[in-house]
C-alpha cells in the first residue's frame, strides 16, 4: 500500500501543498488531478523520492515504478544495448542470462570433473534465477509493449542510440511496465502517444492488477483506467478524495454545487 502522511511543500512564499495525506490501496488506481500549477508533478515527485517535502512522510510498497514527464534522458544509459537488453535490465534479466550462458559454456568446456559438482550448483541457481524473472516468455512480453505502444516498426534487437526520441519516451514506458511493479506512479504518460497506442494503454492500465497514481489530461484514460480521483485545491493547497473515475468525480462535484 502506498500511504502519504502530511505532506506540505512551499517555493518560497508560496504554498503548494498543505498537510497533504492519502493512501493507494493494492490494485487500486488513483487519478491525481489539479490545474496547472496545483503541485500534481510535485507531489508525484515526493512520492517516487525525486523531491523532498518541507514535511511528512511518504511509506511505499516493496517495488514501485516512476515515469516523469521528461523520460528520453533516462535511455542515455543504454548506449550500445538492444531494445530488449534495455528491458530486461530494468528487473536484472539480462545479467541472469548472461551468467547462464557463461556457465553454460564453462560447464562444456570443464576438463576437470572435481569441478562440475560447483558449475552445476551454479548452474541449478542461474536457471531458478531465469525460472523467477519469466525469462521464457520475456521475450513475448517485452513484444506486446514494444507493438501495444508503437514504437515506429522498432524490434528487440534494434539499439537504442538509433531511436528518436518519441520512441525513447515510448521505450521507457515500456521498460517501466515490464517490471510489473506493486505500484505505477505516472506523471502524463500519453503525451507521446498516438490514439491508438493511448486506446492500448488504457487498456492495459484498466487490467493491471497493481496498484496505480497518475496524472493525466486525457480524460478518457481517467474515465477507463481508474476507480478514485484524488484533487488538488489550489485555493486550500489541500486534498480532496472522490470516490469513482472521472465521470463520477464531475457527478459528485456537480451535486455538491447544486
Amino acid at each position: 500500500m502506498l500511504q502519504v502522511n502530511n505532506i506540505s511543500l512551499s517555493y518560497g512564499p508560496r504554498l503548494v501543498l498543505d498537510d497533504v495525506s492519502f493512501t493507494v490501496a493494492p490494485g487500486e488506481k488513483a487519478g491525481l488531478i489539479g490545474v496547472n500549477g496545483a503541485g500534481k508533478s510535485s507531489l508525484l515527485k515526493i512520492v517516487a523520492g525525486i523531491q523532498e517535502a518541507d514535511s511528512g512522510k511518504v511509506m511505499l510498497p516493496r517495488s514501485f515504478g516512476y515515469l516523469s514527464q521528461d523520460v528520453a534522458h533516462e535511455t542515455s544509459v543504454a548506449e550500445g544495448m538492444t531494445v530488449r537488453d534495455f528491458i530486461f535490465n530494468s528487473i536484472g534479466l539480462d545479467i541472469a542470462i548472461q551468467t547462464y550462458e557463461a556457465l553454460t559454456n564453462k560447464i562444456a568446456e570443464e576438463a576437470n570433473a572435481a569441478h562440475l559438482p560447483t558449475l552445476l550448483k551454479h548452474f541449478e541457481q542461474a536457471q531458478d534465477a531465469l525460472d523467477r524473472l519469466g525469462y521464457y516468455d520475456a521475450d513475448a512480453r517485452a513484444e506486446q509493449l514494444v507493438a501495444g505502444l508503437k514504437l515506429g516498426g522498432a524490434t528487440l534487437d534494434r539499439l537504442v542510440q538509433t531511436l528518436s526520441g518519441g520512441q525513447k519516451t515510448k521505450l521507457a514506458l515500456a521498460r517501466l511496465l515490464f517490471q510489473a511493479p506493486e505500484l505505477l506512479l505516472l506523471d502524463e504518460p500519453t503525451n507521446f502517444l498516438d490514439v491508438e497506442a493511448t486506446e492500448w494503454l488504457m487498456d492495459f492500465l484498466a487490467k493491471y492488477s497493481g496498484a496505480l497514481l497518475i496524472i493525466s489530461h486525457d480524460l478518457d484514460l481517467l474515465d477507463r483506467s481508474i476507480n478514485k480521483v484524488l484533487r488538488l485545491n489550489e485555493f486550500t493547497h489541500k486534498l480532496e478524495e472522490y470516490r469513482g473515475n472521472y465521470s463520477s468525480y464531475l457527478t459528485q462535484v456537480g451535486d455538491a454545487l447544486a
